[in-house]
């Protein structure tokens, strides 16, 4: 093991992805590149695809799975559920392919998850940092993050509020939640009925300060709701759950296929 990386052997990234355009592949290789130099952790990758799109490379630096899917559709709260459920950490990172989020904002998030200060965190302060094509591919040629935090004064920022690009958990409780909501489909307001539900069953979501830094790419179907359809019922569920009480809210998650009978692996190697 590498002395100088930060021992997070308790800790699963977990990354799905479907490569839509070369800028896309550039992200991912950068951000598994980011995340090994810096943790000594296992990172997940599952793609889901018609084809393979990834080279070995990429495979064999990570615990990859390939899933077969000819739609149109990336079926993201599906795959995540499927990553969280393949791993054995305690603690699960739903990392997206196309964001760098500082170490330091990463262990805070985690040692506060450890000592069970809180079971959820999203690991920055909200700002929703956007990297131009030029400044990306700078930081992901020589890897300073100074790069990143030296830029904040004059980078586009898209949001001060975002829930999204990253979330950091203890699975146990999670799994309590029902995962992610397998009705928002594609592209949508995952992150934001994910963080509404929690909050509703009484879990608190730690923040550190620092912003997530969003690698550019091509705006392609993945990056947009995939029809007016989906659009619609993606609002749906959201609003449904914002309209929900504590006690509605448990009884709707007992409902849901994806959440019951959930199995944890047997033998925890972790005393968490």
């Amino acid at each position: 093991m590498n002395n100088h990386l930060i021992n997070l052997q308790d800790v699963a990234f977990l990354i799905p992805v479907r490569i839509d355009s070369i800028s896309r592949l550039e992200n991912l290789t950068g951000v598994v590149n980011y995340l090994q130099s810096h943790f000594s952790t296992t990172i997940y990758l599952c793609e889901n695809d018609q084809v393979s799109r990834l080279n070995d490379a990429l495979k064999t630096a990570c615990t990859y799975v390939f899933q077969h899917n000819n739609n149109k559709l990336f079926a993201r709260t599906a795959i995540n559920n499927q990553l969280i459920k393949m791993s054995a950490a305690p603690i699960c990172v739903l990392y997206d392919a196309d964001v760098i989020i500082p170490p330091a904002q990463l262990l805070s998030a985690i040692d506060n998850i450890r000592s069970a200060a809180v079971h959820f965190s999203l690991p920055y302060d909200g700002t929703f940092t956007e990297l131009d094509v030029y400044s990306k591919r700078l930081f992901l040629r020589h890897g300073d993050l100074n790069l990143l935090q030296g830029g904040n004064s004059y980078y586009n920022v898209n949001t001060r509020n975002s829930v999204g690009g990253c979330f950091v958990f203890r699975k146990t409780t999670y799994l309590k939640c029902g995962l992610e909501n397998e009705y928002i489909k594609g592209w949508g307001h995952d992150d934001a009925e994910r963080i509404k539900r929690i909050r509703k069953l009484g879990y608190q979501v730690h923040r550190p300060d620092g912003r997530l830094y969003h690698l550019w790419h091509e705006r392609t179907d993945n990056s947009w709701f995939l029809d007016d359809t989906h659009e619609l019922n993606s609002y749906t569920q959201y609003l449904k759950v914002c309209g929900m009480n504590r006690e509605q809210l448990e009884k709707e998650i007992t409902g849901w296929a994806w959440a019951d009978g959930l199995s944890y692996h047997k033998q925890q190697p972790y005393a968490i």
